[in-house]
């Protein structure tokens, strides 16, 4: 039943690959991911997850993206694909329970990066992205998966995603526009902010280069330059009220960040599992 299912999710994924050079080769604006995911209700909460708080939740997802981020790093990947992960484990909590019984996302966080990998043409064994699952300690009692659960999780995820994998990342347009406000000098720092955005729902409500701009804007204003970008953001075709926001969102993060220590962690693992 499982190389059926394995089977199966490769035919799919090979589908799916097909139609994401299609869109990728139209535009943001026409793809799936403006039309399917874009305003998605992130701080809707499902009847299962009732339990927790928002704010509990946050935490545990900016926990697991951080996970998502450390695996990439050791399978050596490229920060695409890590991206592309965290973005489908986001897309499939928008409409899924939080619960272990159900969705577990200690599964989830590899099969998410296994999927990934293959979307984005660096394809790594899930008995390897296992192996090294095993290691960042997200269970107190050892890691209790296989590839072979990985590889028969790979349909729940697919369904969960509604088989839209399309993923715009704000990492293509950032270059330009840093280069355009005149802060080359600051590529590096903006570009690290765009990896930590990944930390927060922005790619679920607005689109990449609004987060770039934030990412910009945030960066500018740590190094007291923000001057120099107000007469580069009037003459551009963006909210800036949107820009703000998303910001503000990555702030927050940073705030909620630096206030979860690991004892905050353990204590909302051990909720976590006491609810499986």
């Amino acid at each position: 039943t499982a190389s059926i299912v394995s089977v199966l999710c490769e035919a799919l994924v090979k589908l799916s690959r097909g139609v994401l050079l299609e869109e990728m080769a139209a535009n943001f604006w026409t793809s799936t991911q403006h039309t399917r995911w874009l305003n998605a209700d992130v701080n809707n909460l499902h009847p299962d997850d009732g339990a927790m708080t928002q704010s509990e939740l946050k935490r545990l997802k900016l926990r697991h993206t951080h996970a998502i981020q450390q695996l990439g790093q050791r399978l050596q990947l490229p920060q695409r694909v890590t991206a592309t992960a965290i973005i489908y484990f986001r897309r499939f909590y928008v409409r899924r329970s939080y619960t272990v019984r159900e969705n577990d996302p200690h599964l989830m966080i590899p099969t998410c990066l296994y999927l990934a990998s293959k979307m984005e043409e660096c394809p790594v064994r899930a008995s390897v992205i296992v192996l090294c699952t095993s290691d960042l300690g997200l269970q107190r009692d050892g890691y209790p998966y296989t590839g072979e659960h990985v590889l028969a999780n790979e349909f729940r995820l697919l369904e969960g995603l509604q088989f839209y994998l399309v993923v715009f990342h704000p990492y293509d347009e950032l270059p330009a526009l840093v280069r355009d406000a005149g802060l080359e000098d600051l590529l590096d720092e903006a570009w690290s902010a765009v990896n930590d955005s990944y930390g927060t729902d922005l790619l679920l409500l607005h689109p990449p280069h609004v987060v770039a701009l934030a990412c910009v804007l945030l960066v500018a204003s740590m190094h007291g330059r923000e001057q120099q970008l107000i007469d580069w953001f009037s003459g551009l075709d963006v909210d800036l009220k949107e820009v703000g926001d998303a910001a503000a969102v990555l702030l927050d993060m940073y705030t909620l960040w630096s206030e979860t220590g690991s004892s905050t962690i353990e204590q909302l693992m051990v909720k976590f599992w006491r609810r499986s």
